[in-house]
């Protein structure tokens, strides 16, 4: 199984419809998936 990780750059043209993006990810046949990481800062 071939695992992509996109950053937040990637998601946010994703998000946009982007033309190359958009055809990279239809041509590579994936599920999207995704999660978000928050960093939590206690002083």
């Amino acid at each position: 199984m071939t695992i992509y990780i996109l950053d937040t750059d990637h998601l946010s043209l994703y998000g946009r419809n982007h033309p190359a993006v958009i055809a990279r990810l239809l041509s590579a046949q994936i599920q999207l998936t995704t999660t978000g990481i928050n960093k939590l800062f206690i002083k």
